[in-house]
């Protein structure tokens, strides 16, 4: 009877802290965050804003293996630094309705890429066989396989392999002023 009555209790810690042990948070070493595999990856843009202005590394080569029935979500706005330390992050597979998954700025502009506004500092990385299909309707956009816009610095970075951006840019034909920029795919 003691023996059931210490399974329950063990089986009833294992459930309250296995969810805890899924959330674990990036390692972290002296103010830097390491990023070595796809759920790290994962982690870091699903949860940006917990690293905002804060510097993160990649320990390894990320394959983070999507494609058309397996699409990843562009990382909002990052402003912090990124060092890939030569590292590649591959496989990526963006897909938008920009009028649903991207923000209106300041400027009327939507920004549309892995990362839609970088004002932080990416470096050091390798992108490889990315792609980014994009449905535009009637507004400024600017699109790219790395960042949509760019206020912040980029340093030896390379985009490597197949990469594609397909872009709708059907823009109705009363409306004035409105482009599609497409850029960091080369």
């Amino acid at each position: 009877m003691k023996k059931i009555y210490l399974s329950l209790i063990f089986f009833a810690i294992m459930a309250i802290i296995m969810p805890v042990i899924s959330l674990a948070s990036l390692e972290e070493n002296e103010g830097i965050y390491y990023i070595s595999s796809k759920e790290d990856w994962m982690d870091f843009s699903k949860n940006i804003s917990k690293y905002k202005d804060k510097e993160v590394h990649l320990k390894s080569d990320i394959n983070l293996g999507y494609n058309e029935a397996n699409k990843c979500e562009p990382i909002s706005d990052f402003s912090g630094i990124l060092d890939g330390e030569g590292h590649t992050i591959s496989s990526i597979y963006l897909e938008c309705n920009t009028i649903n998954d991207t923000p209106e700025t300041t400027d009327s502009f939507r920004r549309v890429g892995l990362f839609s506004k970088n004002s932080g500092q990416i470096k050091n990385l390798v992108i490889s066989n990315s792609k980014l299909k994009v449905n535009v309707s009637d507004f400024r956009l600017y699109i790219g396989i790395l960042v949509g816009g760019n206020l912040g610095t980029i340093n030896n970075v390379s985009i490597t392999d197949t990469c594609s951006i397909v872009a709708d840019c059907d823009l109705p034909s009363d409306k004035e002023n409105y482009i599609c920029i497409r850029n960091n795919c080369r």
